[in-house]
């Protein structure tokens, strides 16, 4: 018992640890650009995870599902709930998007009214939001891999996504390419959409072949 608790908590743990880790690594690289920067990017964040709080709700609706129905032998089901939970997560989360692609400098200025921090998060949110839908297929993706009890790519795709392809391409861009803000901001959403795909290949190819074992 003690053992499968670890197997299926370890994978989610690092993967979150590696996100914390990617958000002290960025604000060091994003410091180069400033105070004002730093705070843009803290705000951006904070609005970015409103947005994404009905993917993680379907995350966990998803592994509920995917699990009562892996366990009851419905192999129907199990397709029908990972495909109706990656289409809800993302159509909420693509109308998030086009709702900071309006509204981003309006709720950039409900936190500050330094106009060099709203410019500096209307730019993180302008692309941040193509990005949102490809965490519907992250987390969806996630909590299907967790219901059918192999959750080992979560934490393989999470830490590459946060800690060692940044690693890399930060100090490439800033130091070495000497590119703008915008470049951190668009490995985000290169690294997310990668993720997302990778994750989505993987998670179909063990659902045939969990679903082929019932």
């Amino acid at each position: 018992m003690l053992r499968e608790l670890v197997v299926q908590a370890l994978p989610l743990a690092a993967s979150l640890g590696s996100i914390g880790a990617f958000f002290f690594m960025a604000n060091a690289y994003i410091n180069d650009f400033g105070p004002a920067a730093v705070a843009a990017y803290g705000i951006g964040l904070r609005i970015e995870q409103l947005v994404l709080v009905p993917a993680m709700a379907i995350n966990h609706a998803a592994l509920a599902l995917v699990a009562n129905n892996v366990g009851a032998g419905l192999t129907d089901r199990v397709y029908a709930s990972w495909r109706h939970c990656i289409v809800m997560s993302a159509v909420l989360l693509s109308v998030g998007g086009v709702l900071i692609l309006v509204f981003g400098s309006t709720l950039m200025s409900w936190f500050t009214t330094d106009q060099t921090v709203v410019r500096y998060g209307v730019g993180y949110l302008m692309i941040e939001a193509f990005a949102l839908p490809a965490y519907a297929f992250i987390h969806t993706n996630g909590g299907v891999l967790q219901g059918v009890k192999r959750p080992q790519a979560v934490m393989w795709v999470g830490m590459a996504r946060s800690l060692v392809l940044p690693a890399i391409a930060l100090p490439l861009m800033i130091e070495w390419a000497e590119f703008g803000i915008n470049a951190v901001w668009w490995m985000i959403l290169v690294l997310a959409w990668g993720s997302a795909l990778a994750l989505h290949w993987h998670t179909a190819r063990v659902l045939r072949e969990r679903c082929a074992a019932l």
